[in-house]
């Protein structure tokens, strides 16, 4: 697609049939965001046209550039996005030329594997056209103030305040109880933007995941620069060598704190300072509770657990598709749920 022949078209396309009030107000910044500005490469949309005589867009469908590492190679992911049909198209035809299209021309567009997190009602035509579901992600959720949540147990106000009070404090108690000792070597910060810490820490990592590569200018490009959504990254550093040790990507909406993407130099020793330190921030802001959705390694599950979170489940999969004859590395892994390292911040853009 030519951008520029397309773009008035485009934007008018999506003002009629997003339903994402956000990017309904922010339409012509976010596809300067998305479509010009990604550091990881240039977006590749493929669209749908009515036949002549009006020709217009009824269909589109892109492919976020997204670079990859698996061990010590490097990949080009396709992230689907700004999949949608016109409302007067919404039959399967439509759809399945679209997303046919993508995936044929994925590779020549230079793509490597192909990977979206789709609704309900896209799920099916993408499975359709070779997409494989590779497993759901999860939700985790952890409970900072829990007056909300007895509102239906406890229907007097002042008995629920005082219970939420002290299940509360138990819950703050255990967080420090589990953090506190280890405070002494290190430090916290919150930050607007990555610097050049951020780019030291990714490159000290060597996962053995399929990952986004979360370099400074990417981090700053779909986080800090994002369109729709308050950005701010929680940091964990030493104490006295300043080092960056880790860090959650999150934001605030209402009551609810998500992190969007994290990422730790060592899972075993400074995850549980970050998201417990992160968790003890947000509660003192008036968070009730705190929240990651994740797939990948399972090694991740019991930590969670024991920080206090509770597994949510998920009703969206993680789809992949490969071309013809790729390299046996990269097929393991894409088929392979446990082989990814993948937060929600990566997917639903």
């Amino acid at each position: 697609m030519c951008l520029e022949k397309h773009r008035e078209a485009l934007e008018s396309f999506w003002h009629e049939n997003t339903n994402d009030p956000r990017i309904a107000v922010a339409i012509s910044e976010r596809l300067r965001w998305l479509y010009e500005r990604n550091p990881d490469g240039a977006t590749r949309t493929w669209l749908g046209f009515s036949p002549s005589p009006d020709s217009r867009i009824i269909g589109c469908g892109s492919l976020i550039s997204r670079r990859m590492a698996l061990g010590g190679r490097r990949y080009l992911g396709g992230n689907l996005a700004d999949f949608a049909v016109d409302k007067a198209h919404r039959l399967a035809g439509p759809a399945i030329m679209i997303q046919r299209a993508i995936v044929r021309g994925s590779k020549e567009a230079g793509f490597d594997l192909v990977y979206g997190w789709p609704n309900d009602k896209s799920v099916g035509v993408c499975k359709r056209v070779g997409y494989t579901s590779i497993g759901m992600a999860t939700r985790w959720v952890k409970p900072l103030h829990t007056e909300k949540k007895l509102r239906e147990a406890l229907k007097n106000p002042l008995i629920r305040k005082a219970a939420a009070a002290g299940v509360d404090r138990v819950l703050m108690a255990n967080d420090w109880r589990k953090i506190l000792s280890r405070l002494v070597a290190f430090r916290s910060e919150t930050l607007l933007r990555a610097d050049e810490r951020f780019d030291a820490l990714w490159a000290r990592m060597r996962l053995p995941y399929l990952v986004g590569e979360k370099t400074a200018a990417y981090l700053n490009w779909r986080y800090a620069d994002y369109t729709t959504k308050r950005i701010r990254f929680f940091c964990v550093t030493g104490r006295l060598s300043q080092r960056l040790l880790g860090y959650a990507v999150y934001s605030v909406r209402g009551d609810v704190a998500s992190v969007e993407d994290l990422l730790v130099d060592d899972l075993n020793e400074h995850l549980d300072v970050l998201l417990l330190g992160l968790a003890l921030k947000v509660r003192d802001e008036g968070a009730c509770s705190l929240s990651l959705t994740y797939l990948g390694t399972d090694k991740l599950f019991p930590r969670l657990r024991s920080l206090g979170f509770f597994d949510r489940g998920g009703d969206r999969p993680l789809i992949v598709y490969l071309d013809k004859d790729p390299p046996e590395e990269l097929m393991k892994a894409a088929f392979d749920s446990k082989q990814w390292f993948i937060f929600d911040g990566e997917l639903d853009i």
